[in-house]
C-alpha cells in the first residue's frame, strides 16, 4: 500500500498520509497490512484511524486494548522500518465510541483504515 508523502514544514502537517484502504477484498479482523511511507527513516509518530465510509467520515483513531491474548481490540504496531510500516488489526474489532461516549465493539470488515505519519 503506498501513498505519496504529503507536504513539509511546520505545525500539525503530515509527512505522510495513505489514502481510506479496504483491501481488495476488504479487511478482516487480526489481519496485517503494511504501508510504504518511504520517508528514509524509522523514527516516526503515527496515528491510524478507521472509518465507515472511503471518504473517511466520522473517522476514529485507533488504540490497542487487550482483555487477553486471544481477545483484543484495535491496532497494534507489528513492524516500522525506514520505508515501511505494518499493523495488525485486532482480532476483536475495535471499540466504537458514538458522540454520546458510548462504546460498542465493531469488526473491521467493510471498514477502511488510514495511516498518517505525523513526526
Amino acid at each position: 500500500i503506498t501513498a505519496a508523502a504529503s507536504g513539509s514544514g511546520g505545525g500539525a502537517i503530515s509527512k505522510y498520509s495513505s489514502v481510506w484502504f479496504n483491501d481488495t477484498t476488504g479487511l478482516a479482523n487480526g489481519s496485517n497490512y503494511t504501508f510504504n511511507h518511504g520517508l528514509g527513516t524509522s523514527d516516526v509518530d503515527f496515528k491510524v484511524y478507521v472509518s465507515s465510509s472511503s471518504s473517511g467520515t466520522n473517522p476514529q483513531s485507533l488504540t490497542f486494548m487487550s482483555q487477553t491474548l486471544s481477545v483484543n481490540y484495535g491496532v497494534v504496531t507489528t513492524d516500522v522500518t525506514s520505508s515501511d510500516i505494518t499493523i495488525q488489526l485486532g482480532a476483536s474489532g475495535y471499540a466504537d465510541v458514538n458522540s454520546t461516549g458510548t462504546v460498542s465493539v465493531e469488526t473491521f470488515v467493510g471498514k477502511y483504515i488510514k495511516v498518517v505519519v505525523i513526526g
